[in-house]
């Protein structure tokens, strides 16, 4: 038997990081990608905004090398470049991105 931690790294709930990884699987599925591989993706991508969150709000810890990491510094880019992120983190936003697309601001623009 796997013994799987049910406690994995997920950053905090209103977290605009995972409104971005949410806004991203909704435009995946939107756009026809296979739901396993979205899946795949989403859960790893969260687990590593929750693994960030932990290292970096962990004081005294030397997880990391580069000590000048700042996660609130990380969720307010976040905020500037993608208003729209925490509003996929109410289920009907991400329904309806699911099936009409997503609206503007929900995912960083390069």
């Amino acid at each position: 038997m796997i013994n799987v931690n049910p406690l994995a790294p997920l950053p905090p709930r209103k977290c605009p990081e995972l409104g971005v990884v949410l806004a991203t699987a909704a435009r995946n599925l939107h756009k026809g990608e296979d739901v396993f591989d979205v899946v795949l993706s989403t859960a790893v991508h969260a687990w590593m905004a929750g693994h960030i969150e932990g290292e970096d709000g962990c004081w005294g810890c030397d997880a990391r090398t580069d000590h000048s990491q700042d996660w609130e510094a990380r969720q307010n880019e976040i905020r500037t470049s993608a208003p729209a992120a925490l509003s996929f983190l109410k289920p009907e936003t991400w329904h309806a991105a699911t099936l009409h697309g997503l609206p503007d601001g929900a995912i960083p623009q390069p």
